[in-house]
C-alpha cells in the first residue's frame, strides 16, 4: 500500500510540474514567471488609464481577462470589474452568494466575444457599468485605446 501511495504521489507531482512547464513555455512563453509592476504593452496602458478613471467606476472586461493578460482589472487597474471568473469562482467556493452571483454573471456574459453595443448598454444599465475593455470594434464612444484594446464609455 505504501508503494502505491508513493507512485501516486510521484505521478501527481510529475503531472503538476508538467502542467506548470506547459503553461510557462508553451501557453504563455512571452509572459515572465515573476514581475514587479504592471506588464508592458497594451494591457498595461489600459490599466494605467483605468487607474486614472473615477475611483468608483465599474468595468466590464472579458470574464477571463486576468488569465488572458496576466493581471486583472481589480489588481492592475485598481477598479471594480463585473466578473473576474478565476477569482470570483474561487471565492464562491466559500460564499454561496458570490457563487450564485458569479454563475448568473457567467450566464450573462456567455457570448462576450459577440457582445453588441446594445447588449453592452443593457449590461451597463442593469449593473451600473461605466467602461468596457475589449478587442472588438464597436459603435460606442471611445474613452481610450492602445493597440488592439479599446476602452469604451458605456454611460455619459
Amino acid at each position: 500500500m505504501r508503494r502505491f501511495a508513493a507512485i501516486v504521489a510521484t505521478l501527481v507531482t510529475l503531472l503538476s510540474a508538467g502542467r506548470g512547464l506547459y503553461i510557462a513555455f508553451v501557453a504563455f512563453p512571452a509572459r515572465p514567471m515573476f514581475a514587479i509592476g504592471l506588464p508592458e504593452g497594451d494591457w498595461g496602458r489600459v490599466m494605467a488609464f483605468a487607474r486614472q478613471s473615477p475611483p468608483a467606476s465599474h468595468w466590464l472586461a472579458h470574464p477571463s481577462h486576468a488569465l488572458l493578460y496576466g493581471t486583472s482589472v481589480r489588481a492592475a487597474g485598481e477598479r471594480d470589474v463585473f466578473l473576474e471568473v478565476s477569482k470570483d469562482q474561487a471565492i464562491g467556493m466559500y460564499d454561496r452568494a458570490t457563487a450564485m452571483r458569479t454563475r448568473a454573471r457567467l450566464t450573462e456574459l456567455r457570448n462576450f466575444d459577440d457582445l453588441t453595443p446594445a447588449r453592452a448598454r443593457e449590461l451597463a444599465a442593469a449593473h451600473d457599468l461605466d467602461y468596457l475593455v475589449t478587442t472588438a470594434r464597436l459603435d460606442l464612444p471611445v474613452a481610450f485605446s492602445s493597440g488592439e484594446l479599446t476602452v469604451y464609455r458605456l454611460r455619459p
